[in-house]
Formats: C-alpha cells, structure tokens, sequence
C-alpha cells in the first residue's frame, strides 16, 4: 500500500488501520463467506465510502474558517477512516498533520505528495516558419525620461535607554508627522481615549458621503498603529470598515483619534527589568456585538505588574 501510494513510512499505522478496515469488510471463506463486520454487527456493510489508498483530496474549508480571498479547498492524501463517525483521515499537505473531515473531493489517478519534477530542462531550440498571417511586433518599452516620485522607507529613530528614552523622547516625531493631516480639526481640544464607550459605527445607503481626505487619514493611523501605537489598534480597525463610503460619523470617529494623539504624544510605559514582574494576559469577545453584519469583535490586555 505504502510502495502503491508513493509515501513514507512514517505513515505505516495509517496504513495498518486502513488495511484492518477493509479486511473487516471483506467475505472469507472460513466464516461461510460473510464479513467480520456482518458477524458482529449482524448487517452487511456497506462500500461506497471506500476509496483509493494514498490518492489526493482536497478538503473544503468552511466558510466560517476562511477569508474573502482564501482557497476553498486544501490539498491532502487520503489515509483511512474514521471509526468514531463517518469522516475520513487525511494527510495535510500544507499543515503537515491528520485531518479528519467529511467534506472531502478525491482525485483516485494522483498518488504521492506531489508530481515529479525533470531535473534538467531540454534546451534544443525550434525552428519555425512564419506564415503570412503573422505579425512579428517589438515589445514597447516602458521606460521614460524626466523625473519620477519615488517611494521609499521611511527609517524611524528608537530609544536606545530610558534614560534617553524619557530624556529626549525623540520617537515623538512619529505622532507629529501624523497629526498635520487633521491638525485644523484636532486644535482646539483633546480626548484622553480614541474611542467614545457609547460609539457604535454602522454604514448607511443614504446619508451624504462626507468630502474629508478620510483614506489618507486612515492609512496615516495604520502605519502608526503598527509603528508605536498600538493602543489606538480597535479604533482604527473599527474605523477602517468605512473606507469606500465614508459619513460624517465616522469622520468624526477618525478626529477623535487625533486628538487622542495630540494629547497622548508625550506619554509612554518605561518597563524595567526584575525579578518581581507578574505577567498578566486576559482576552475577551461581545459575541455577535456588531450592529450592521452582527460579527464579534475580540479584545484583550497584558498587564506588567509589580509583586508586592
């Protein structure tokens, strides 16, 4: 079964189980020609779940486990059956471990992990003649002179020690170079938390889209969020929802933001090394608390404290 298959032997239980499954399902001769399944369970079994050993499935991934643009299935290898419920035991290629699932395609012409490769390419070229239907066309080129805007990484400047760290405070740079994008709307007052408790955002067909440069502020907050902000993190996801059609809520959502900012840019954790550090970690969900596609939204906090 295994040579059959072209796999491993790592896998030769798998292979024992399915061959005691089938033998199970098989007439003999020394018990008048019925099955040791019959003989146990006193009914015939049945064989149209049987399939190739070691051919290739794809398992489906339930839509509930998967992403807008994720595959809808995963490749595998058929090993054998599950004895507790109707399902299947498969090898994932991609994971590297048993699966057991029940929705499940199988290919029973492919067998191994994957096709075999030529090592070496046959370099002989072709001649061919050109009829008169033809055209021969040269490739355009897609270069230009004259200048170009050029993108490149910006390098962001960290604290090396805290004592330089509460000194000069030099990554403040990075909230600055954030703010001007709202500085207008974000001058007169300050929040001290990016989002309001009784905030509840949802999307509507036909309030006026609002004439505010909302994507540039929202791509702004991403780049900070994962730079030296994670604390604004829920608040600029809940916001980014609303990035084709933007309101005037949720321009007023995003200003909160920056005024978060404006008045948070001086503010900052210093941890310091020991050995009376208790670390905490807690997580939690609304379950189904979105108002508009009733998703659930997951939180959680890691708290470093000191042992008294």
């Amino acid at each position: 079964m295994l040579h059959h298959a072209k796999l491993d032997k790592c896998v030769w239980a798998e292979a024992a189980m399915t061959a005691i499954y089938v033998k199970n399902r098989l007439p003999s001769p020394k018990i008048e020609h019925k099955t040791p399944f019959e003989i146990v369970y006193k009914s015939k079994p049945s064989v149209k779940h049987m399939r190739v050993f070691g051919c290739r499935t794809y398992i489906l991934t339930p839509k509930e486990k998967r992403l807008k643009w994720d595959p809808k299935a995963r490749a595998g290898i058929f090993l054998g059956y599950e004895e507790v419920y109707k399902a299947y035991r498969l090898y994932g290629i991609e994971a590297g471990q048993v699966v057991i699932s029940r929705d499940v395609n199988f290919d029973e012409s492919t067998f191994g992990l994957s096709p075999p490769i030529p090592m070496k390419m046959s370099t002989t070229w072709t001649s061919t003649r050109l009829t008169s239907t033809m055209m021969v066309r040269a490739r355009r080129s897609t270069s230009r002179q004259g200048s170009a805007r050029v993108v490149r990484v910006t390098k962001m400047k960290l604290p090396e020690d805290r004592e330089r760290c509460v000194s000069d405070l030099d990554w403040k740079k990075q909230v600055r170079r954030t703010t001007p994008l709202c500085t207008e709307q974000t001058q007169t007052k300050k929040n001290v938390s990016p989002v309001g408790m009784s905030t509840r955002l949802s999307p509507s067909d036909t309030a006026i889209k609002v004439n505010a440069p909302f994507r540039e502020a929202v791509g702004a907050l991403m780049y900070l969020m994962t730079a030296t902000r994670p604390d604004i993190a829920y608040a600029v996801g809940n916001g980014s929802r609303f990035m084709e059609n933007p309101q005037e809520e949720h321009w007023v959502a995003v200003k909160r933001i920056f005024r978060y900012l404006q008045g948070t840019k001086t503010h900052g954790i210093c941890f310091e090394p020991g050995d009376n550090i208790d670390f905490r970690r807690y997580s939690d969900a609304d379950w189904a608390g979105h108002l508009a596609d009733r998703k659930s939204t997951s939180g959680y906090t890691f708290m470093l404290m000191v042992r008294q």
